[in-house]
């Protein structure tokens, strides 16, 4: 049985890096490839998100505070395992958390991509990335459907 869901409210990230009106974006940037999204913000990267599986999970590998420190740890030595800025969880006995090919973890899959970028009434500039991403077996069933919503407020 294919679960679906409409939204996935832990997997929504909503990140303001920007908040005062000296350091608000003059222009912000999307690009995607090779499997990875970037944004920029005034010229510097700010996010990195991996939009198709990095092996197993679709994650945020980097993110970059307004002083250009970047604040996570991908894959780090005591848990290669952890991805970041991810979301993973357990449907139905299949394990979403583990990258060991021997234990058969479940994996995500992407679909329809994509990316936008406006600024809003209050002049904050806001990157949008959508997509639709199924939770599969090892074996590629789809267990379940999400609708994945990420926004980057600066």
């Amino acid at each position: 049985m294919t679960r679906r869901f409409s939204h996935l409210a832990i997997a929504a990230f909503a990140i303001t890096l920007c908040l005062s009106e000296s350091i608000k974006a003059q222009s912000m940037s999307t690009k995607s490839e090779n499997g990875c999204a970037t944004v920029t913000v005034d010229g510097r990267t700010v996010l990195k998100y991996f939009c198709e599986p990095h092996p197993y999970k679709l994650y945020i590998s980097e993110l970059y505070t307004p002083s250009g420190v970047q604040i996570l740890r991908d894959s780090p030595h005591d848990h290669v395992h952890h991805r970041a800025l991810m979301y993973a969880i357990g449907i139905d006995g299949v394990d979403f958390w583990t990258e060991a090919a021997q234990q058969k973890p479940g994996k995500q899959a992407a679909d329809n991509f994509s990316t936008s970028g406006a600024s809003d009434a209050s002049g904050v500039t806001v990157a949008t990335m959508n997509q639709v991403v199924d939770w599969t077996t090892a074996d590629d069933e789809v267990l379940a459907v999400e609708k994945r919503n990420i926004e980057l407020h600066c």
